[in-house]
C-alpha cells in the first residue's frame, strides 16, 4: 500500500514538472511573438494597390491630389475629378453648371470643407452640392492655376504664371512682382504655408515668403536650377522643403541644407511633390520613382516595389496613415502598412 502512494505521488510530481516546463515554454513563445509584433508594428509591413481608369478613375494622368474633411480622397486628372470615400468612385466631369475645365492641376480643401479646383481655364469650387467657378474676370491673375493653398485665416491663394491672388471670400487681390519687392518672379509654380501662418511661394526664379506685411525673398545664385521651384511642404519642425530641378533644399530659418541623386539620396533631382506622413517621414515625388527621407536614411521605391509608375506627380497622407501616390500616366498607388 505505502509503495503504492508512492508511485501515486512520483506521477503528480512528474506530472507537476511537465505542466510547469511546458508553461515556461508558452511563456516563451508569447515573449517571443510580443517582440515579433513590436518590430512589425514599428516598420510595417508594406502592400501597394495600383487603381485606374478600370477601377473607376477619370483619367490615368493624375496631377492633384487632396483629402477633405470627411477623409474623402480627391483625384485631379487630365480629364476631370474622382472622388473615392474608400469604397466608391465618383467622377466629375467639365459641363457648363460644373468643373470649369477637364484638366485639374491642383486641389485645396478650405476650412468649410469646399474643394477647390486649379485648371489652366480658371477655378472650380465644389461645396457637396453646387458648383462655382471664377476666372480672370473675377479678379484671377490668370486663369492658369498652378497651385491652390489656403492660409490661417481662411484666404484662398492662387498660384498663376502671372503672379499670385488671394481671394477672401469677397475681394481678389493679386501680388506681382515689383522691382526687388513683393514677388521674386511672377511665375509662381507652388504655394505653402507654415505653421507661423508664413505664405512660402516658390516660382521659376527663386522663393518669396509673405508674413502677412513684409515680403522676402530667397535666390541661390550660384545655381539657377535649384531657383526653379516645383513644390513645396513643412514638416513637423516647421521646416520647409522645396522640391527644385536640382535636388531638393530645407530651409529652417536661417540655414539650407540640400539634398540630390548625385549623393545617392533622391531617386531624381526633379522633385514634382513633397507630403509628410503620419511617423514624420517624408516622401519626394520624382520622375524616377518615390524617395522617402526618416531625417537620417534614404529609401527610394519603383514600379519595381509597387508603385503604378515610376513618374509621381502629386502625394498625399490620408488619416489612416496610407500613403497615396499620382502618377503621371499609370494611376494612382496607395502604401499601406498592414502590421503597423
Amino acid at each position: 500500500m505505502i509503495s503504492y502512494l508512492r508511485n501515486i505521488i512520483q506521477y503528480i510530481m512528474g506530472l507537476k514538472l511537465k505542466l510547469l516546463a511546458l508553461l515556461f515554454i508558452i511563456i516563451g513563445l508569447v515573449a517571443i511573438s510580443c517582440t515579433k509584433n513590436s518590430k512589425s508594428n514599428k516598420s510595417g509591413t508594406e502592400e501597394w494597390t495600383t487603381y485606374t481608369t478600370k477601377q473607376g478613375l477619370s483619367s490615368n494622368e493624375i496631377f492633384a491630389l487632396a483629402i477633405d474633411k470627411q477623409g474623402a480622397l480627391w483625384i485631379g486628372t487630365e480629364y476631370g475629378v474622382t472622388k473615392y470615400d474608400g469604397s466608391t468612385f465618383q467622377k466629375f466631369q467639365q459641363s457648363s453648371t460644373g468643373l470649369i475645365y477637364h484638366s485639374v492641376h491642383s486641389i485645396a480643401v478650405d476650412s468649410d470643407n469646399n474643394k477647390w479646383f486649379g485648371t489652366s481655364e480658371g477655378v472650380s469650387k465644389f461645396d457637396g452640392t453646387t458648383w462655382f467657378s471664377y476666372t480672370t474676370d473675377f479678379g484671377l491673375a490668370d486663369n492658369y492655376i498652378n497651385s491652390i493653398a489656403v492660409d490661417g485665416y481662411g484666404n484662398i491663394w492662387f498660384a498663376t504664371p502671372e503672379g499670385v491672388t488671394r481671394f477672401d471670400g469677397v475681394n481678389w487681390k493679386t501680388f506681382v512682382k515689383q522691382g526687388d519687392s513683393i514677388l521674386v518672379n511672377n511665375r509662381v509654380k507652388t504655394i505653402g504655408v507654415d505653421s507661423s501662418n508664413n505664405l512660402w511661394f516658390g516660382t521659376e526664379f527663386g522663393i518669396s515668403k509673405f508674413d502677412g506685411s513684409h515680403w522676402t525673398y530667397y535666390i541661390q545664385n550660384d545655381n539657377s536650377l535649384l531657383n526653379y521651384i516645383l513644390s513645396s511642404a513643412t514638416d513637423q519642425s516647421n521646416n520647409v522643403w522645396f522640391g527644385t530641378l536640382a535636388g531638393v533644399k530645407k530651409f529652417d530659418g536661417s540655414t539650407w541644407e540640400y539634398y540630390n541623386y548625385d549623393n545617392g539620396e533622391l531617386a531624381h533631382n526633379q522633385v514634382y511633390a513633397i507630403a509628410m506622413d503620419l511617423e514624420g517621414n517624408i516622401w519626394f515625388g520624382t520622375q524616377l520613382g518615390v524617395s522617402k527621407f526618416d531625417g537620417t536614411t534614404w529609401k527610394n521605391y519603383t514600379k519595381d516595389d509597387g508603385l503604378a509608375e515610376n513618374w509621381v506627380t502629386s502625394i498625399v497622407v490620408d488619416k489612416q496613415g496610407d500613403i497615396w501616390f499620382g502618377t503621371l500616366s499609370g494611376g494612382l498607388s496607395r502604401l499601406h502598412y498592414t502590421s503597423r
